[in-house]
């Protein structure tokens, strides 16, 4: 079965709430308060029923302007619109406002209908007609036909329904995957005996009773005791349904309009948006860079500031970038639509879409940041995913969090990234190829200062020169370092000598002389462990050659004294443990040069220790 969600749109009292009830015989207006006044406060929900399969929910949104805000959180997951006239007022500031909305929404099915025609004569119906036409001119709705309806008489009421039956089944069918459920919460509300219950439009994947949810941006987990679809327990409901859900492990006071159930960790919260911005073409406000706005998005309205990207002022009918800051957390996904009302007084001036639900913190003007956000809205997919990769906050993309931006697509977008050789696979992490070689280029730069403070250094250990990249290109994944440096040395940006790594063709200019003096001065001491005296960069050289092995600070022997004693040990190990007094006489040495000779061998794994006896590993 194909689910639709039909909503309304116009000026107060332009007879939305009336329409409803012709087209469904319910009266959505729920409030005593609605009733008293005769205008649409909250939002109010109902379906059409049909003999052609269609599950059709009817949204019926506020016109009031007090009451914008209750509109837009019903207006999102609206996949036709019903755009309501009055015939005896014509269009009016919140039909243009309404209308606006919708477009900026991405809703691009709806029909144009005009009410309460019994209340007027044939002239001012064909000049509202007329009036209604100019407003829907280069617009999605400019060809569309204008259905003339009275609720009163139910003129056209059959007709209109045959219309919306028409358009419903054009509607494509959504994506019902499991994994990406999500519904944005627009009612919260307590049932005693059976508990806390959330309403909203679910605008992507399905749901079962039992399932496990998670609640964002709290992250709470809970799970779905019970499901209602036009007031009818269901086992599942599935993307495009209008949907009671019966919650566990929660409770009223935990739950606010705008929060978003869906899948545990297929969501992450953030205070930043990359975001596109388009203002009205009929606004008289500007947006300047800094200025503070209500943020509307799914169900949720709160406040953002706004930093504009590669400009200074956004004026009507233009489009830029721009990175909201959010006073709250929020959980989003990339292509979601929202809308801005200017602070004070409130107007909505204009909309726009998620670029990236969880960006880095940008600089203004920053031209890197102007490219990737241009990577990010205008170009394909895999150019939007190169993005997130090459410009996101960790230099080393995770899949996870990648999978989460752009959903079941992400494999098949990496896997042309990877071929295209613009992107490099770590496995559960991701390197852009232009990141790769300004890390190599870092890595040099380590390497070249390095080698300026150590002018007799071979190189530094694979452990050394991780540290040094973690500490100098703040990296905290010590794993993706090692990777890159493998990757470096593949590509012969870096290369071994020995168990060192340095730049390629790197060479030491040293006094071999004196490097031969000191070697003979170790190979003479024989056992015989002294604090060492000589010049430290030849040591660090002798040791990092392999020719001094380290004992402590400042104490070495000789790798061909080290060697004769391993041999020693093992001679003595025939007979089992070895003691200390054993070892030492062996050697004809000092306890404590004995010792500091054991631990060494304890730290190479060459002994271990019990009881005060040492054992061959």
């Amino acid at each position: 079965m194909k689910n639709v969600v039909v909503g309304t749109a116009g000026h107060v009292d332009h007879g939305k709430t009336w329409l409803i009830k012709a087209l469904t015989g319910t009266d959505t207006d729920r409030l005593t308060e609605e009733k008293r006044r005769g205008i649409t406060i909250e939002l109010g929900f109902t379906y059409m029923e049909n003999d052609d399969l269609l599950d059709i929910g009817i949204i019926d949104v506020p016109g009031h302007e007090k009451f914008i805000k209750n509109m837009l959180a019903g207006a999102q997951g609206i996949d036709i619109v019903l755009l309501v006239i009055a015939a005896d007022e014509g269009v009016m500031p919140q039909t243009i406002e309404h209308f606006d909305i919708i477009k900026s929404l991405g809703i691009t099915k709806g029909i144009p209908v005009i009410t309460k025609i019994d209340t007027v004569d044939d002239e001012m119906l064909s000049l509202v007609e007329d009036d209604v036409n100019t407003l829907l001119l280069g617009t999605f709705l400019e060809d569309s036909e204008i259905v003339k309806v009275s609720s009163k008489t139910m003129d056209n009421i059959d007709y209109l329904k045959d219309e919306i039956l028409k358009i419903s089944k054009t509607i494509e069918n959504k994506n019902t995957n499991k994994k990406n459920f999500r519904m944005p919460i627009d009612r919260v509300f307590s049932i005693k005996g059976f508990g806390t219950v959330v309403t909203g439009t679910m605008i992507e994947g399905s749901l079962d009773a039992g399932d496990d949810v998670m609640l964002y941006p709290s992250m709470t987990k809970s799970k779905v005791r019970n499901i209602q679809v036009h007031d009818k327990d269901v086992g599942s409901a599935s993307a495009g349904q209008r949907t009671a859900i019966n919650l566990t492990n929660l409770k009223k006071k935990d739950i606010a309009r705008g929060d978003v159930l869906a899948k545990a960790d297929s969501l992450e919260s953030s205070m930043l948006l990359d975001v596109s911005i388009t203002l009205f073409k009929n606004t008289k406000r500007r947006l300047e860079n800094n200025d503070r706005v209500h943020f509307y998005v799914g169900s949720r309205e709160m406040m953002a500031k706004v930093v504009l990207i590669g400009t200074g002022e956004i004026r009507a009918g233009e489009k830029a970038y721009a990175q909201l800051r959010l006073e709250e957390a929020i959980a989003l996904k990339r292509k979601d639509p929202f809308i801005i009302r200017f602070y004070s007084p409130l107007e909505t001036f204009g909309g726009g879409l998620i670029l990236n639900p969880v960006p880095k913190k940008h600089k203004g003007l920053k031209e890197e940041s102007v490219d990737a956000l241009k990577l990010l809205d205008s170009g394909s997919e895999a150019s939007a995913l190169l993005s997130v990769i090459e410009y996101g906050k960790n230099i080393f993309a995770e899949l996870a969090f990648l999978r989460k931006i752009f959903g079941d697509d992400t494999d098949e977008l990496l896997k042309e990234l990877v071929n295209d050789k613009k992107v490099i696979n770590f496995g559960e992490y991701l390197l852009s190829e232009d990141r790769a070689k300004k890390l190599g280029d870092k890595t040099t730069e380590i390497f070249n200062e390095y080698q300026v403070n150590n002018k007799m250094g071979l190189g530094m250990t694979s452990k050394e020169l991780n540290s040094k990249i973690s500490s100098k290109l703040k990296i905290d994944e010590s794993k993706n370092i090692d990777s890159l440096i493998t990757l470096l040395l593949n590509r012969q940006v870096l290369a071994t000598y020995g168990n060192l790594i340095n730049l390629p063709g790197h060479k030491v200019k040293v006094d071999q002389d004196k490097l031969d003096e000191i070697l003979k001065f170790y190979e003479e001491q024989q056992f015989t462990i002294s604090t060492s005296k000589h010049n430290k960069e030849y040591i660090s050289y002798l040791e990092k050659n392999g020719d001094l092995i380290k004992l402590g600070i400042n104490l070495y022997i000789s790798k061909t004294n080290f060697d004769k004693a391993i041999e020693a040990f093992n001679k003595l190990s025939l007979k089992g443990g070895v003691p200390l007094g054993d070892f030492r006489d062996e050697l004809n040495t000092s306890r404590k040069n004995a010792l500091l000779i054991l631990d060494a061998f304890d730290a190479k794994n060459i002994t271990y220790n019990v009881e005060n006896l040492r054992y061959l590993m």
